[in-house]
């Protein structure tokens, strides 16, 4: 693998996917969930699947995914380590590979918040710096690279959001499609390919 981050997306359900890899393990991670969370699970495990079948050119019964007492996925393929990183908003899914360093994704809707104007505030002295309290596009460019940043480092996102952002701008990547906002950090900087999985 190259000096590259994949990432793939979907805005929309993957029930094709699940159906396409055999889940067998993923299934018997999610045993207790709540029904909404066993299908993002679900699909965000078979969006990477697909994704290192198409980038890594391997055979799907050679990626292997392992959920953490964490909760973050852990990802071999053919035998090999890679960074991953998933992310869900509703249908919406974000994932990403890395053959080094740590990845941290958030996918997020653009659209008003609870409280946005005393998040704003709260986290003036950070990540949201010289952001005004109706600059949506703004807030969820910080937003993101707080979480991505925060999972990648696997830390508290309370703590990320009181340091200056400017820290991590240069390692991120950020794109738009239609309402949603998609970021992905890599702590190496390395330049992302986004792929699309049509949308059901």
């Amino acid at each position: 693998m190259k000096a590259q981050v994949y990432a793939a997306y979907s805005l929309a359900a993957t029930s094709q996917l699940k159906a396409e890899f055999n889940l067998v393990t993923e299934q018997q991670q999610v045993e207790g969930f709540a029904p909404q969370r066993q299908q993002q699970f679900l699909a965000g495990r078979a969006l990477l699947r697909w994704l290192c079948c198409q980038q890594l050119q391997v055979a799907p019964e050679q990626v292997e995914i392992v959920r953490q007492a964490n909760g973050a996925p852990q990802l071999t393929v053919a035998g090999q380590h890679y960074s991953c990183s998933i992310s869900h908003k509703d249908q919406a899914i974000l994932v990403a590979i890395a053959a080094e360093g740590a990845l941290g994704l958030d996918i997020e809707k653009i659209q008003l918040r609870k409280r946005q104007g005393q998040l704003i505030a709260q986290f003036a002295d950070g990540f949201t710096q010289g952001i005004q309290a109706d600059d949506l596009a703004g807030f969820y460019q910080r937003w993101t690279l707080a979480e991505a940043v925060t999972k990648a480092e696997q830390g508290k996102l309370l703590a990320t959001l009181h340091r200056q952002h400017s820290a991590y701008v240069a390692k991120s990547h950020h794109i738009v499609v239609a309402e949603w906002l998609m970021c992905v950090y890599h702590s190496l900087g390395w330049p992302v390919t986004f792929d699309a999985l049509a949308n059901e």
